[in-house]
């Protein structure tokens, strides 16, 4: 089974049933848990600022029995009385994992895998974040799985790899999919790496590693953030502002990481390092935050960001020849792709982000009762990245409350107090990079 986002999703969910005629699984941006898209540590979150989706509409999306008007019309009743129950339980009101969403988080039956699995994802993909597949391959660590999981990751977004021009993509797959489903003795296991990472300062360059975010070469550095004031704090007016700049779910990405920012009242901005040489940051990091709010729940946001005017690759890959690229069947043909270094120097670029309730300090599953003006211990998990930070750039933490792309645009305006001498964050470095 193959495909991309739901496609994938699909073919995940096939292989976690433990089904022995499945033969192998590539899936590109596709979802392990559909918690991780549509919420996040207690909050409702919007897959790639797509305001408003849930479940019950992706249900509607994907109700194939719509093709058959007669098919459909006998199981009406049904189907509205089941998609009624999907808009119930999946609660848009509080963002907890709860048991409506546990059962749909495929990650639970990883054991049943029998197939090997090639899973590929985007490391700016917003829409189905980088988690589901660095869980899903920690899931099949955990258990101890013999399953071959090789995972590619490319500078994209939600798109496909198989025409970008710098990785021979589609002669790997031939190679696995010979081996899996011909039965040719090429060694494909062995002869693929079992990570690949498409580099973001360098076009067209990539880079292999033994396993993603662990092993030998990956250490743990702690960040403080160095200040003399033993607090700082914000005014959540993101919801104002936003309005006020006519802005979108894109131009609010890209203002609230700008040095100068409209959003710089609405912020924290937290220096980390200075680069004096490149440096790599490959895993998950995670954020400890002493919190308090001037009311009893507030939208807790992280932005980790690479700071200093550069040439940054294109966020979507530039064509490089037009339909040269041979699909196999019917004669059709594809563009070639490559991501390019961009036209014009910019002063920012987004690495990883996070997003909490205040009343969910720890995971989604955990909620707890928050007075107005009490010290919260939080703990925020980053996305999932490798980030390559040049020399001379400045790597920066921005803490913030609604995030206008991804969470619920609120009206309320909590100011929000950060203890930074009892925060910090901790990132997982590779020291062993090419």
């Amino acid at each position: 089974m193959t495909g991309k986002s739901y496609l994938g999703t699909l073919a995940i969910a096939a292989a976690t049933s433990g089904v022995p005629a499945l033969k192998t699984v590539i899936s590109e941006a596709a979802i392990s848990s559909w918690y991780d898209y549509y919420r996040e540590q207690g909050l409702v979150v919007a897959p790639g600022g797509f305001q408003g989706e849930d479940a019950d509409v992706l249900a509607i999306d994907t109700y194939s029995r719509q093709q058959a008007p007669g098919d459909a019309n006998r199981v009406k009743a049904k189907w509205e009385s089941r998609l009624k129950d999907i808009s119930q339980a999946q609660d848009r009101q509080h963002g907890d994992y709860t048991p409506f969403w546990d059962v749909r988080n495929y990650r639970h039956n990883v054991a049943q895998i029998q197939c090997d699995f090639v899973s590929v994802h985007g490391l700016n993909d917003w829409n189905v974040k980088p988690r589901n597949v660095v869980k899903l391959h920690e899931a099949l660590r955990t258990v101890g799985s013999s399953v071959h999981h090789k995972m590619f990751f490319h500078q994209g977004q939600h798109v496909y790899l198989n025409n970008i021009q710098s990785l021979d993509f589609a002669d790997q797959m031939n190679l696995w999919l010979s081996n899996k489903l011909l039965g040719v003795d090429n060694d494909a296991v062995n002869a693929l790496p079992d990570v690949e990472i498409q580099d973001n300062v360098e076009a067209a360059k990539w880079v292999t590693t033994p396993d993603f975010g662990h092993g030998t070469g990956v250490t743990n550095r702690q960040f403080q953030f160095g200040t003399d004031e033993p607090t700082a704090e914000f005014k959540d007016e993101s919801t104002a502002i936003f309005n006020a700049e006519h802005d979108t779910s894109d131009s609010f990405e890209r203002q609230i990481i700008q040095p100068d920012s409209p959003y710089s009242a609405a912020r924290l901005w937290l220096p980390l390092l200075q680069a004096d040489q490149d440096v790599v940051i490959e895993g998950t990091g995670t954020l400890h935050l002493r919190v308090r709010s001037d009311a009893p729940t507030a939208i807790i946001s992280a932005r980790l960001v690479d700071i200093g005017s550069a040439f940054r690759l294109q966020p979507t890959a530039s064509i490089v020849a037009r339909g040269n690229y041979p699909l196999g069947f019917d004669w059709q043909y594809e563009n070639t792709l490559e991501f390019a270094p961009q036209k014009q120097p910019n002063a920012a670029q987004l690495i990883s982000f996070s997003h909490a309730n205040l009343q969910n300090p720890v995971d989604g599953a955990t909620a707890v009762t928050v007075n107005p003006g009490e010290w919260v211990d939080m703990q925020l998990t980053l996305q999932p990245t490798r980030y390559h930070l040049p020399a001379g750039r400045q790597l920066v933490l921005i803490v913030h409350g609604a995030d206008m792309a991804q969470t619920i645009r609120p009206t309320a305006t909590p100011t929000i107090t950060v203890d930074l001498k009892a925060s910090h964050l901790d990132l997982p470095f590779r020291n062993d990079q090419d």
